[in-house]
């Protein structure tokens, strides 16, 4: 007694129920034809309609769709028989013997019969070129190479089924609708011990989408598979491009194969989708997808790939060479760094969502200080103490004529001339004409020593450029935490030791003696510029 399954999507399925229906009759035995269309409400049902006029067939449209797995899982749900042979809408049988000759296993012994798939041998239109290549090469294979791996080449658009193994091992309704529900059917079968028997009982495969359509369900695929990897319901050395992608991760070329692939993505599209589309440059391709689906920073990617290969201090000796190299991609003139001068497609966007100039490596921060200091602070003979200045300012600090940029960072990790420590800067009183403290003071865990200390410096009426992070309500410290991993939680970075707000930090400042104006700017797009930056500018009174 065998149930046939067919589950359909806007599809003409009354073809092949017919063929069917003929030669469950022709071989005199107990059966039912029962076609479920997973809510396409496509006008082709009327068609399908035409099955409930045959023998022992029925067909029902849903009236939403639930899924490949979730229809599977019903159609066995309603068969009546112990044997269930499942088959995709766009298939055919290659003769009249599909049904006698799965007969003979339809006996005790636990297993999956598994009778193959084949594709029409005229080769189509170019446009769909990709789908039938792909068939023939990596599904339309023989059984003897199916059963060199019998779990993984299962495909479930022509398979022989007992109602007890299926009751052991259903189609998962928890994944994404993404495809590769077949090869956790196919994996979980193999962890419940269950024998895949592989047979020549082929079926044509008559459904070929065009190239582009398959691109993408190729995509979708991936994602699938992507996430079956991420949630542990599939090994990595289950099929062939998810061990070389566990590989590519353990050695790091994940990333820098994500990166190659938003280079070269266009160039392997136009041969997948044109007149002699290479298997492995869709290999290469899904891969490369794969590797891409974990969102990098490009910006963050090309600068991890160029540590990995020459080092950090090989990284910062290079940096300007590097950086004109890489802001070839972001060439354009949508936006410009105030900085480099550099006309820009676009900024590149942190993960916290600052905008990054690729050219110089400026900040909005950065963009915004230069901008300041031009139109309202540098003037010629002056003396500016800069303390841990970005490497982009530093370098153009130094370009500026008549002025001297004294830079100092006392933790090594800037471009710096002195290693003063804030606290007790090594410089003689009234001596500095404008102090630039920008991301400093929330580092200092006695910052009131360190207000003092700048305003020591500065000459009468000199000017300071301080900010931070800043926060609403209260300052919030405690020096009790110590652990970096605290200080992230608490302070919003590791070697943090305090949150200011605007009001509590000018309050501070006001009690070191100066006359604090808390400046409020708004967002310039064409710069790349912050909205609501804050900038304390300071007046030794």
């Amino acid at each position: 007694m065998l149930s046939v399954l067919i589950p359909t999507y806007n599809y003409n399925v009354f073809p092949l129920v017919s063929l069917l229906q003929k030669q469950c009759e022709e071989n005199a035995i107990v059966y039912e034809i029962i076609v479920l269309d997973d809510g396409s409400k496509s006008l082709l049902n009327e068609a399908n309609e035409k099955i409930n006029t045959l023998p022992c067939s029925t067909f029902r449209s849903l009236p939403n769709n639930i899924g490949r797995s979730a229809i599977r899982n019903l159609l066995a749900q309603e068969a009546q028989y112990e044997w269930l042979l499942f088959l995709d809408a766009d298939t055919l049988p290659k003769d009249e013997n599909l049904i006698k000759h799965y007969l003979p296993y339809m006996n005790n012994e636990i297993k999956v019969v598994y009778g193959g798939i084949k594709y029409q041998p005229q080769q189509p239109e170019d446009k769909d070129l990709l789908r039938w290549i792909y068939g023939n090469e990596r599904e339309a294979l023989s059984p003897p190479k199916r059963r060199e791996l019998p779990h993984s080449r299962l495909l479930t658009l022509n398979f022989l089924i007992s109602k007890k193994i299926f009751a052991v091992v259903k189609f998962n309704e928890g994944i994404p609708n993404l495809r590769h529900e077949d090869t956790l059917f196919s994996y979980e079968l193999k962890m419940a011990g269950i024998k895949v028997e592989h047979i020549e009982n082929e079926v044509y495969h008559l459904g070929l989408e065009s190239s582009q359509i398959f691109l993408k369900k190729s995509e979708e695929s991936v994602e699938g598979l992507k996430y079956l990897l991420d949630h542990k319901l599939l090994p990595y050395d289950y099929i062939g491009i998810a061990t070389t992608y566990r590989k590519f991760k353990i050695t790091g070329f994940a990333v820098l194969t994500a990166f190659g692939f938003k280079l070269v993505k266009g160039i392997f599209r136009k041969n997948l989708l044109g007149s002699n589309p290479s298997l492995f440059i869709f290999d290469l391709y899904r891969l490369g997808y794969l590797c891409s689906l974990k969102k990098y920073n490009m910006y963050q990617l090309a600068k991890k790939i160029a540590r990995k290969f020459i080092g950090s201090q090989q990284l910062m000796k290079h940096e300007v060479f590097l950086r004109n190299l890489y802001s070839v991609f972001y060439s354009g003139t949508k936006n410009q760094c105030t900085i480099c001068h550099k006309k820009l497609r676009k900024f590149s966007k942190l993960h916290n969502n600052d905008l990054l100039c690729p050219r110089c490596g400026s900040l909005s921060r950065d963009r915004r200080l230069l901008k300041l200091l031009k139109e309202e602070f540098l003037r010629s003979g002056i003396t500016v103490l800069d303390f841990s200045p970005s490497r982009s300012l530093a370098r153009k600090m130094k370009t500026v004529p008549n002025i001297k940029h004294m830079s100092t960072d006392l933790s090594g990790n800037f471009i710096a001339d002195f290693q003063f420590d804030i606290t007790n800067i090594d410089v003689p009183s009234e001596t500095i004409d404008l102090v630039i403290c920008y991301h400093v003071l929330e580092h200092i865990t006695d910052d009131r020593k360190a207000m003092s200390e700048l305003y020591r410096v500065l000459k009468p009426s000199g000017k300071a450029l301080i900010q931070t992070p800043f926060k609403e309500g209260d300052i919030y410290e405690d020096y009790s935490i110590t652990e970096p991993k605290e200080r992230e939680i608490h302070f919003g970075q590791d070697d943090h030791v305090r949150f200011y707000s605007v009001s509590s930090l000018k309050e501070r400042l006001e009690e070191a003696g100066f006359a604090v104006d808390a400046r409020s700017f708004d967002a310039d797009t064409y710069y790349g510029l912050a909205a609501n930056e804050t900038v304390l500018v300071l007046t030794k009174a």
